[in-house]
């Protein structure tokens, strides 16, 4: 189930500015917030509440406080995360629902004087201010006043001066994408400052005391550790080095890494290579290249994270070998026939260079390869596989080729399940595409391609519907001209969802009943999307090829889904 929305009320009023609040576990306080936001002497106000999964009270209290207090606000939402997900994430998913053009961020254990919001949106207005901050008050276990310094962004570079609690532009915040998920314990607050900084925006202050910050066992100011605190501040300092004056020839010698893929298509292996890049670049400086630069789907660049470079590329095997030299490339890891062909002949004399090549299904398939890609295919394999200094594969059917191979490259591979860490992405809702809460929803979310089986999804699902009373949905994340070609074909099936491409699939799979993967395509082996399903708790229906078996057997007995029998090219 995705995150579900348990009030809505709106009179149509037209308020400029959303309030927005986190809650998560708050029972205790979560009263005294909403009550000084109700307070406010600015009249039209609009409230979004996001509870975070609270395991005690705080959302049946949030829920009857709304009920008697709605007609105070020009519009009222209450939604509740399915997963507890953390605070960052909890107000990117309020900024989603935000159409004011300034919203007023407040946790659950904070509260604010009448005159706040007011003072504040009038500052922000005779300033154009990027955002507006008060001077807050502690209280609690401790007193005192704090965001008593002015705007500077070369204060930042020492460290956050600026609470969460300020009047921002909606705006601004979708500029820089709002909160960065991966931070916590009050760093996202600091790199957002550093972000607005970035793209030149700034704050205006307030001198007056119109915030109250409750300290307490739980508050930030005393959940912080010293250790944490210094790696957060660590990790933020390396993803913006140049905000910091950061040179990173200069900074220490890290092991480089080149990760060659053949493209910046949505296929497995590249989704697979991208999130490899990602992980491996929190602790070592990672290159990307794609040897077909051209072929690329814009939203991907956005599952790249920025600590990764990403080279440019004219698919030169004289550039690459240049690159390899210019950026002292320690190790180059690539994925697909295609780039590693492209490794080989750019290494070519280059003895010492280690190179690891991960498998995802090409050699097995040698007929189509050499059919479709490269008449070449069978010489160039077995020089790529001999020449490799280890060799990473993910099913037991990538080890077909290699008895083609002299000497056999038995002995440098080496069998490694793709990894997938589970980030905290925000789940979209039926609400979304106006699928009923008593609804079944299917979901596929691959490659768009003819022999990933979406056809046959379809075709299932309309006969179901035949024969079942209650109504089932395919949701089909991906992209591509084929895909397009089914969206006009099947156009009058109001229950299939076309909802394009998403460069972080998760926020639909989520909302998924069932995930589906009826793929007939013959280099299939441990295929990213039943991962991502299985990660998600989604039960998994697909088609018993590669790895697939096994990757459904919870203690090598238990069954997660259902295996579809594949005979030639047809699903039974």
């Amino acid at each position: 189930m995705g995150d579900e929305v348990f009030f809505g009320y709106t009179n149509d009023g037209n308020s400029e500015v959303t309030v927005v609040v986190s809650v998560y576990n708050y029972e205790h306080y979560i009263l005294e917030a909403l009550g000084s936001v109700a307070l406010q002497t600015l009249d039209d106000i609009s409230l979004v509440i996001v509870d975070d999964c609270s395991v005690d009270n705080s959302l049946n209290i949030v829920l009857k406080w709304a009920r008697e207090h709605y007609m105070r606000f020009a519009d009222v939402t209450i939604i509740r995360h399915n997963a507890n997900k953390g605070l960052p994430e909890t107000r990117n998913t309020a900024l989603r629902l935000v159409k004011t053009p300034y919203l007023f961020i407040l946790d659950a254990d904070n509260c604010i004087y009448p005159r706040c919001i007011e003072a504040l949106l009038n500052g922000i207005k005779n300033s154009e201010a990027s955002f507006a901050y008060c001077y807050n008050e502690m209280f609690g276990s401790s007193r005192g006043l704090f965001n008593i310094e002015v705007w500077d962004p070369e204060k930042l570079k020492k460290s956050n001066f600026i609470d969460a609690m300020v009047l921002i532009k909606k705006a601004v915040l979708d500029e820089v994408c709002g909160y960065t998920t991966s931070l916590t314990d009050g760093m996202e607050d600091y790199e957002l400052w550093i972000k607005i900084a970035e793209i030149k925006g700034w704050g205006v202050q307030i001198p007056e005391i119109l915030g109250r910050y409750r300290v307490h066992g739980d508050s930030m100011l005393h959940s912080r550790t010293m250790p944490q605190h210094d790696k957060l501040v660590n990790y933020i300092k390396d993803i913006h080095p140049v905000f910091f004056g950061i040179d990173r020839s200069e900074k220490l010698r890290r092991t480089r890494i080149l990760i060659v893929i053949s493209d910046f298509d949505y296929g497995g292996a590249q989704r697979f290579a991208i999130r490899l890049a990602n992980e491996l670049s929190i602790d070592n400086d990672v290159f990307l290249y794609a040897v077909r630069s051209k072929l690329f789907r814009e939203g991907i660049f956005n599952a790249i994270d920025s600590r990764v470079h990403i080279l440019e590329s004219t698919a030169n095997t004289e550039e690459l070998r240049r690159y390899i030299s210019e950026y002292s490339i320690d190790i180059i890891n690539s994925h697909v026939y295609i780039s590693d062909k492209h490794v080989f002949t750019s290494i070519d004399g280059l003895k010492d260079m280690p190179w690891v090549v991960s498998m995802h299904g090409c050699y097995e398939n040698a007929d189509y390869f050499a059919e479709i890609f490269d008449k070449e295919f069978n010489v160039y394999a077995k020089k790529i596989l001999s020449r490799a200094n280890k060799i990473i594969y993910v099913a037991d059917k990538n080890k077909t080729f290699f008895r083609y191979v002299i000497p056999s490259p038995e002995q440098k591979s080496k069998k490694i399940y793709n990894g997938y860490i589970k980030k905290n992405v925000p789940s979209r809702s039926r609400e979304e595409l106006f699928i009923s809460p008593g609804d079944f929803i299917f979901g596929i979310a691959s490659r768009a391609s003819f022999d990933k089986g979406w056809e046959e999804a379809i075709i299932a699902t309309a006969e179901i519907n035949k024969k079942d009373a209650k109504k089932a949905h395919l949701v089909l994340v991906g992209d591509s001209e084929y895909a397009r070609q089914l969206q006009m074909r099947y156009t009058d099936y109001s229950f299939i969802h076309f909802v394009g491409y998403s460069p972080h699939p998760e926020e639909w799979i989520q909302i998924f009943d069932v995930g589906l993967l009826p793929t007939y395509f013959k280099s299939e082996s441990l295929p990213n999307t039943i991962i991502e399903y299985l990660a998600y708790n989604k039960p998994v229906i697909a088609t018993d090829i590669g790895e697939t078996r096994k990757m459904l057997l919870y203690d090598h007995n238990t069954p997660a889904g259902i295996l579809l029998s594949l005979k030639k090219k047809q699903l039974y």
